[in-house]
């Protein structure tokens, strides 16, 4: 755009057409339905805070401009607190955690996903706020998806966690 600085519909469209995304891949990017990208590019649904801060990861220094006037918005009406800034610091490790409990839940069949409704959030948590046992648990976690259907797996697995809680507890 030119001088004037693009508005939050136009930093979303602009941001999606420069990655080469249509609108239903685009929200599969930023975990939506299409016609709320739809609504966004309108300028009919302004996008919440948590969503602005994903958006500003994929923006470029002009986008990012109007993502920020927007979050900048939000704080002067009093709905993300006293700074755009604070609220992006304690937002952004609550989205990673968000985003890799969604890849977790995408290795799970979707036939179990309600069984694992509380355990992935919480295996994402430790991931993020651990990440010495990142590169563990995901591969853990993906031999699993790749090997459910084997008997021997769930054995297998069950004897690695009593070897870790043996190792990381003692014996007791």
């Amino acid at each position: 755009m030119g001088a004037e600085q693009m508005t939050t519909a136009q930093a979303i469209r602009h941001i999606r057409k420069r990655l080469g995304k249509n609108q239903a891949e685009f929200a599969q990017v930023l975990r939506c339905r299409q016609n709320t990208v739809s609504r966004y590019e309108r300028g009919r649904l302004a996008p919440s805070p948590l969503a602005l801060v994903g958006l500003l990861d994929l923006a470029d220094p002009e986008e990012k401009r109007a993502l920020v006037g927007q979050l900048e918005e939000y704080s002067r009406r009093g709905i993300i607190g006293p700074s755009f800034e604070q609220f992006t610091e304690v937002a952004r490790p609550l989205l990673g955690e968000m985003q890799l409990s969604w890849g977790l839940m995408d290795l799970v069949p979707a036939s179990k996903r309600g069984d694992f409704g509380q355990f992935i959030p919480a295996v994402a948590h430790i991931i993020e706020s651990c990440p010495t046992v990142d590169a563990s648990i995901t591969e853990i976690l993906q031999l699993w998806a790749a090997h459910r259907e084997r008997p021997q797996t769930a054995a297998l697995l069950r004897d690695a966690l009593g070897f870790l809680r043996k190792m990381l507890w003692g014996s007791g």
